[in-house]
């Protein structure tokens, strides 16, 4: 597990509101992250650098963050 926002332990509600507020790339990269792939892993996968990859999960969790924060 990857701690309180992982996508596996997300209640259903909170999951809901991740698929309202991520982009279908930041969803996709968040799935794969927290399935137990790597940034690099994650990139190779997507098509994309480890850099992007990472910044897509990060930006993902952050407006997750922001959003359970809002309601």
């Amino acid at each position: 597990m990857r701690g309180p926002l992982s996508w596996a332990t997300l209640p259903p509600a909170l999951r809901a509101l991740a698929e309202d507020v991520c982009t279908p790339q930041q969803l996709e990269a968040l799935k794969l992250w927290d399935a137990g792939a790597g940034y690099a892993r994650v990139g190779l996968m997507l098509g994309i650098s480890k850099e992007s990859a990472r910044d897509r999960v990060q930006r993902g969790l952050d407006r997750i963050r922001k959003a359970a924060a809002a309601s």
